[in-house]
């Protein structure tokens, strides 16, 4: 009877030291403000990975009901990673996202928003592999623009190019660069819509108030096109009269603008005229 108890005890023991080593550590990461544009184009480690997956809505944690939205979570090789929103409150940790995409080639950053609906859009971070760890990176400017509630929409996929983060970042797809917009007011991000974009997309234009604002994002270079009182207000009307009244034209640094054509009798191309 005492052997038997001893083999039960000897094999409870080992058991829990099996759990305890098989138990994986989560890898909490304090975000950063990214100050400037930067390239995010860290190489692959061979001891880890950035792993982005997409898991069931009925494995989300604690039973949440996320509606139809897709549930993320991203992983350092086999460790889940956090992010601590809030350097005051550390036992608040998200590891699960309502959107996560990579966004260089190398498959070492991605851009991650989290699932919270605390402010007018849940926040965006960049996760990125740094060394053998990861660092994340928030995509947050202070805005005080009296239409925020309005243009603060979260990303929008521009093509293949990237995606446009709140009237305020450009994040491209391909090589890991992420743009601060110029804005109209330092203290505002863009109040207005995005409306279109040059052909090469690199040239965002947005309707704001009688004007399209345009924003160069790789060389953060700004053109206001005023727009006429014989204009239409709404979008779906102003976009016919744009392809007719206004043409893309190169600056000396190659720049597309959109301008004035009123004066330009050249046939236009359609084609050039991206939504």
């Amino acid at each position: 009877m005492l052997l038997l108890r001893s083999r039960y005890i000897f094999v409870s023991f080992g058991l829990l030291l099996f759990s305890c080593k098989s138990a994986v550590e989560t890898v909490v990461m304090q975000p950063q403000i990214l100050e400037t544009d930067t390239v995010f184009k860290a190489q692959k480690n061979e001891n880890t990975e950035l792993r982005v997956f997409n898991i069931p809505k009925a494995e989300s944690a604690a039973g949440k009901d996320t509606g139809d939205l897709q549930v993320f979570k991203l992983n350092l090789g086999d460790q889940p990673l956090a992010i601590q929103p809030d350097a005051n409150d550390p036992g608040k940790l998200i590891t699960e996202f309502a959107f996560a995409g990579f966004i260089n080639s190398q498959h070492t950053a991605a851009l991650v928003q989290l699932q919270d609906n605390s402010g007018l859009v849940a926040p965006f971070y960049i996760v990125s592999l740094d060394g053998e760890t990861a660092k994340a990176y928030s995509l947050y400017r202070g805005s005080k623009g009296p239409q925020d509630s309005r243009f603060t929409k979260g990303q929008s996929e521009i093509g293949r190019s990237g995606y446009l983060v709140n009237n305020d970042f450009f994040v491209t797809r391909v090589d890991g660069r992420v743009y601060k917009l110029a804005r109209q007011e330092p203290d505002q991000r863009i109040q207005g819509l995005h409306f279109m974009n040059s052909a090469d997309r690199q040239t965002l234009v947005f309707l704001v108030n009688s004007a399209l604002y345009q924003v160069h994002y790789p060389s953060g270079k700004t053109y206001t096109q005023p727009l006429p009182s014989s204009a239409p207000t709404k979008p779906s009307g102003l976009f016919a009269w744009i392809q007719q009244n206004l043409v893309w034209e190169r600056d000396k640094d190659q720049v597309l603008w959109l301008k004035s054509g009123a004066a330009d009798n050249r046939v236009r191309n359609l084609n050039e005229f991206k939504k």
